[in-house]
């Protein structure tokens, strides 16, 4: 375990970010993020979208050292700068109760009124929700106090990056067929009929090559991670 005194950067300080464990804690700084506001390229409102922002923070665990395995990604990284991916998931879907399989089940009584009420809620605001058009539940607003819909809350997803290199890979769409540009069906046929399965070649995801280039305009480390990762 090392005990060597580390220096964290005066404009790093204590932060806190939500996670679906609870809350994760460093000492760190924002450093950008990409956020389309729920529209397509075409500017069309999604029903669902990603938020994408990159952290850093200095390593503070004495116990990632150079005695950790030497394939271990948190082997030296005690006092080193670490970037950190986190992705907030949002959705302006709500569901009848005993519909979709989505949601976290409220009451309507429990829907925020005003801003601060909004400070306990994992949600959009009430009036940007949607109806699910498959289980099609009834409209929230008029409904009962004690009327319930399922809502789908935001979720979290922390990735921690040891290195620039790391982070792009991060920053890459998840594996999809070539040909029907859905998930990976190698032992079944797709959904959609495509029996045919074929791994499209990696490839930064829209948010991610926006958020790589942004934070490539400032960081010379990522600027060669990307330029290495060849998407550039």
């Amino acid at each position: 375990m090392s005990n060597i005194a580390i220096v964290i950067p005066e404009e790093m300080h204590p932060c806190e970010l939500p996670d679906d464990e609870g809350t994760i804690s460093f000492t760190g700084r924002f450093l950008d993020t990409v956020d389309n506001d729920g529209t397509d390229a075409r500017g069309k409102p999604r029903q669902r979208w990603v938020e994408l922002q990159a952290w850093e923070y200095v390593d503070t665990n004495p116990v990632h050292d150079d005695s950790l395995p030497l394939d271990d990604p948190d082997r030296d990284m005690y006092g080193k700068r670490v970037l950190l991916l986190y992705a907030i998931g949002h959705s302006v879907l709500y569901h009848a109760p005993d519909g979709c399989s989505k949601g976290v089940i409220t009451a309507v009584r429990d829907f925020p009124a005003d801003e601060e009420d909004m400070r306990d809620w994992n949600a959009e605001d009430p009036g940007d929700l949607e109806p699910c058009p498959n289980c099609k539940p009834g409209n929230w607003r008029f409904a009962a106090p004690d009327d319930e819909f399922k809502v789908e809350v935001y979720w979290y997803s922390p990735v921690v990056c040891q290195t620039p290199a790391l982070f792009i890979e991060a920053l890459h769409r998840p594996e999809r067929c070539k040909r029907c540009k859905h998930d990976p069906h190698r032992e079944r046929t797709c959904w959609c009929r495509c029996a045919a399965y074929v791994e499209d070649p990696p490839a930064l995801s829209i948010p991610g090559g926006r958020l790589a280039r942004q934070l490539a305009r400032k960081d010379p480390e990522i600027a060669e991670a990307l330029k290495k990762n060849k998407v550039l």
